[in-house]
């Protein structure tokens, strides 16, 4: 008889971190039988969504979709049945809520962190479980300088089986790609920063693009106009919208991956990036740093300072 595993986290839409979750629960199923609870997430978009059955017909997985954040007590009593199978989690410590591990005896999560200072409740949270594991080496040095004091593993990410070089013949200007994969601008994926660096280092060549795929934010629209650069073309829609085949397309048509990101846990489209077969070029101090490759990426000198 196979052991049971529940398994929390939000597993819908193509971001980074469900996807994360998706492929934890599929590992996990060729070994244990796995249950699931997807969690509804105010970025989740419901007319893009597959169906979660569909979604999670994978091995020994049950797919359990419910709205854990209203506390139905139905769901309450499901969970303390549960008492006795291990759970594991994967996300941001501040995302774990009140009902949904508390009552396993034996808990597991993955955290995730991007900056070097850990906040003080995301510690407290870390030390309530039996062990965490984090997806870098820097993760988990941040987490243990924090204060946290149970077992920190390393496990790395892998990626889907969809991204793989296509073998394209790259025609036209030398493309760089730099996404924004978190649903909404923010400053800490460096695209303002990027700009002004493709900019400032490409002068008024010709032979050279920049495609900016993030969904529309004022601080980007005037960085742009105060830029002028026709080079640098804005793609608007959700990361959202592309599924990893479409993914895997748009990376294979462009030459190189670029983030100078100021944190990131494990920087999975620099990892989808290089298994579709396109160099990465990007700030490496955080996560990412774990699977830079000497030879084929490119680290971008960085200086760090604290900020609070």
């Amino acid at each position: 008889m196979r052991r049971q595993v529940q398994c929390y986290g939000r597993f819908e839409s193509q971001r980074s971190l469900p996807k994360v979750c998706r492929n934890i629960a599929r590992t996990l199923a060729s070994h244990f039988d796995v249950s699931i609870w997807s969690i509804d997430s105010p970025w989740v978009f419901p007319d893009r969504l597959p169906q979660t059955e569909e979604l999670f017909r994978v091995g020994h997985m049950a797919a359990h979709r419910t709205k854990m954040y209203e506390g139905t007590q139905g769901a309450a009593i499901e969970l303390r049945a549960k008492k006795d199978i291990p759970a594991t989690f994967f996300g941001y410590p501040d995302q774990i809520m009140a009902g949904w591990m508390r009552y396993h005896l034996r808990r597991y999560p993955g955290f995730v962190c991007e900056s070097m200072d850990l906040l003080q409740q995301w510690q407290q949270e870390a030390n309530r479980h039996t062990a965490i594991w984090v997806p870098s080496q820097f993760c988990a040095d941040v987490f243990k300088q924090g204060g946290v004091v149970v077992p920190i593993h390393v496990i790395h990410h892998g990626v889907e089986s969809e991204f793989r070089p296509l073998g394209f013949v790259r025609r036209g200007p030398m493309t760089f790609l730099l996404l924004n994969t978190v649903g909404h601008f923010s400053y800490r994926k460096g695209i303002l920063e990027g700009m002004r660096a493709f900019h400032d280092a490409f002068g008024n060549g010709e032979d050279v693009r920049l495609l900016l795929r993030s969904p529309a934010d004022p601080a980007i629209e005037t960085q742009h106009a105060a830029l002028a650069d026709e080079r640098i073309v804005l793609q608007e829609p959700s990361m959202a919208s592309l599924d990893a085949e479409q993914m895997n397309w748009l990376y294979n048509h462009v030459h190189y991956y670029f983030s100078p990101s100021r944190g990131e846990g494990f920087a999975l489209p620099a990892l989808e990036s290089r298994a579709a077969g396109i160099p990465v070029l990007m700030t490496a101090w955080h996560g990412a740093k774990d699977h830079m490759q000497k030879g084929m990426d490119i680290e971008i000198p960085h200086s760090n300072s604290l900020c609070r």
